[in-house]
């Protein structure tokens, strides 16, 4: 998403050269001809006026997640970015998905808070997850999972991401199997067909 003009005025040197020199007294020793001394020295100091007020505009720019630009590198070291996840060199637009996802990133293991990590981070996913086989609990139909199957999620997806399967990876609970299948293949996979072990059909 493009840079987001702030919604405020911005003044440049011409409007402040202008407030400046309503300011000053009237009378022939304040001339306002365009080659006389005063506008030029106007001129030269409202500079940095405007600089300050394009500056302050972009700070409320950075004020969402999807326009930071100003802080970038700030929030960066604030948060120990860039993440590694994003490659040896990541694109603004990465970089500013991974401020927001480890702003976001608190801790936690539903599928809601995964799904959010994933869009944070630029997919629309879903999770499924698996139970073995139960005797007296399981229904005809169901699959025939064995018991390795019990930590196993699978995450669909439109297409790859590596720094959105990177961080789901590193922060998915260290007793689960984490697997990643396109959205279109998995109502097609018979997981009664593969060894959770192999993962070999």
């Amino acid at each position: 998403m493009a840079d987001a003009v702030p919604p405020v005025p911005l003044y440049d040197r011409q409007d402040f050269a202008l407030g400046f020199l309503a300011l000053m007294p009237a009378g022939p020793v304040w001339p306002r001809e365009r080659n006389a001394v005063l506008p030029q020295v106007a001129a030269a100091l409202v500079r940095t006026y405007e600089q300050m007020t394009f500056r302050a505009a972009a700070l409320l720019a950075d004020a969402p997640m999807y326009t930071l630009n100003e802080r970038l590198s700030e929030w960066e070291a604030t948060l120990g970015l860039p993440d590694p996840c994003a490659g040896l060199a990541p694109t603004v637009e990465l970089r500013r998905q991974g401020v927001a996802a480890a702003i976001a990133a608190r801790g936690g293991q539903s599928i809601p808070y995964f799904t959010a990590i994933a869009l944070l981070l630029g997919s629309v996913i879903e999770v499924e997850e698996f139970t073995p086989f139960q005797a007296g609990v399981s229904g005809a139909g169901n699959s025939c999972c064995g018991p390795g199957w019990a930590h196993v999620w699978w995450v669909g997806r439109h297409g790859s991401n590596p720094p959105m399967e990177c961080t789901l990876r590193r922060y998915a609970p260290a007793h689960t199997r984490l697997e990643f299948v396109d959205l279109g293949e998995m109502a097609r996979w018979d997981i009664g067909q593969w060894d959770v072990d192999t993962w070999a059909a």
